[in-house]
């Protein structure tokens, strides 16, 4: 019972969307902290913008960082428009989150890609309460029912 009202009081805090926008924001975040200089080897190289000196392997770094950085952002405000407008994450969210994160931590242990099985997680969880509105939840009790503070 206690897990069940702590899982409740979770699924508040958001949609899978929206913590796939912070997942990508951090990737942007980090992406400086992790690669140093890598960012302004990458703005250096946009035409009109600087010299486009020899690509490094820190400025293909800084790229891949920030363009999954950008990705994600896109893909969660995306993901949080359509459980927003349909009550739920659609099928599948989950399932591919975890492929992506299983394939990266699979080849890089030391990533940020642990994050996306948090991702998975609450996607699965908005999918589950697709009921919710009706005020039954997944678990077959009322919302609210016996979960007081």
């Amino acid at each position: 019972m206690r897990i069940r009202c702590a899982l409740s009081r979770m699924a508040k805090f958001g949609r899978a969307g929206a913590w796939t926008v912070v997942v990508g924001v951090l990737h942007l975040v980090m992406t400086e902290a992790t690669y140093p200089g890598g960012v302004r080897l990458l703005l250096r190289s946009i035409p009109g913008f600087g010299d486009s000196g020899a690509k490094s392997d820190l400025w293909a770094a800084g790229f891949w960082y920030v363009t999954a950085g950008i990705f994600l952002i896109g893909f969660g405000l995306l993901l949080h428009a359509i459980e927003r407008a349909h009550g739920a994450t659609p099928r599948g969210v989950a399932t591919l989150m975890i492929v992506v994160g299983a394939w990266d931590v699979l080849m890089n242990p030391v990533s940020g890609f642990w994050h996306f099985f948090a991702v998975a997680w609450r996607a699965r969880i908005n999918r589950a309460e697709r009921g919710s509105s009706s005020g039954v939840r997944a678990h077959g009790g009322q919302s609210g029912d016996s979960c007081r503070l």
